[in-house]
């Protein structure tokens, strides 16, 4: 039996739960077929932002979350009305939609599509509150680095190098543009929130505390980074200072060499001169005479040193 054109692509846009419409790199046949099927306007999602066109609320998202084996920035796109929800993602998909799907599956009952967007924008804050856990983890191993270089200044132990300053300050340079990145997708959540919020209040306005308790939790992740954002912040001063002071460290160290042997240079430099009579040379006790004046020009200035305490 032929089937026709709508019948064969049917299966691209079957609903994964009652309401809602998962599809993965929609080319544009599905596209189109969206539009002539669930009404969408296909002509705008390439652009990124918030916009109600008829029935739709569209949002236009930028995520940032983890994936097997790093971390994925994707472009998703979520169309809600009252009687379908439709997420545009990419064609390896969106890990938290899938445990919003686990979570929609464990009611045990068909949810509303204003329901069921809420709990996409719940997972999306919840994996981002999971990746603000790993990148605090990674602050503190950070802070450690960095305490330990801060204590090797005085110390006598482990001496840590210009190179594991620069290293710490690269990862930190790093985690402070993904908190970037998640601070912004946490406030365009909370914007997709707000943007739905009114219609949700006239057509569904017992989902009107879900969305409060949503706003409240993509609010308080959004403190939570800008904390670490601090955080980070005070670290990379921390640490710019402490590779201040090794560089500095090293300048004084090729100093204090200079200021040692330079007494004994200049005596050397006199006495290999060419010159025809040089009275101390025929002196029994010329030549231990120069090697103490040499040794004595070359205590002093380390001595001094020590004594204004620039060895350490």
């Amino acid at each position: 039996m032929n089937r026709s054109p709508t019948e064969s692509q049917a299966p691209a846009f079957a609903p994964c739960h009652p309401g809602w419409y998962r599809i993965r790199g929609a080319d544009a046949v599905v596209l189109k077929q969206l539009e002539q099927e669930l009404g969408l306007e296909t002509s705008r999602l390439s652009s990124h932002g918030l916009f109600h066109h008829g029935e739709y609320s569209y949002c236009c998202l930028e995520v940032l979350q983890r994936g097997v084996e790093s971390l994925l920035a994707q472009h998703v796109i979520l169309a809600v009305s009252e009687n379908a929800l439709v997420s545009l993602e990419p064609p390896e998909g969106c890990p938290a939609f899938e445990e919003a799907l686990r979570r929609l599956r464990r009611d045990g009952h068909d949810n509303h599509p204003f329901h069921i967007f809420a709990v996409l924008l719940q997972s999306l804050s919840d994996s981002a509150d999971s990746l603000l856990d790993t990148l605090g983890e990674n602050l503190w191993e950070s802070l450690i680095q960095t305490n330990a270089v801060l204590n090797s200044l005085e110390g006598e132990k482990k001496d840590y190098g210009v190179s594991d300053v620069v290293a710490t300050q690269i990862r930190l340079n790093s985690t402070e543009e993904i908190l970037t990145r998640l601070m912004e997708g946490q406030m365009m959540l909370n914007r997709c929130v707000r943007h739905v919020l009114p219609r949700v209040a006239r057509r569904q306005p017992d989902l009107l505390p879900l969305y409060q308790t949503l706003i409240a939790d993509t609010e308080s992740v959004e403190e939570m980074a800008d904390f670490l954002h601090l955080r980070i912040r005070v670290l990379q001063q921390t640490n710019n200072m402490a590779l201040s002071v090794k560089q500095n460290q090293i300048i004084k160290v090729f100093s204090i060499i200079t200021c040692v042997f330079l007494p004994p240079l200049l005596i050397s430099t006199y006495y290999s001169m060419n010159i025809a009579y040089m009275p101390i040379l025929e002196w029994q006790y010329g030549e231990p005479m120069v090697m103490f004046l040499t040794l004595a020009l070359a205590l002093v200035p380390l001595l001094y040193v020590k004594h204004r305490g620039w060895l350490r």
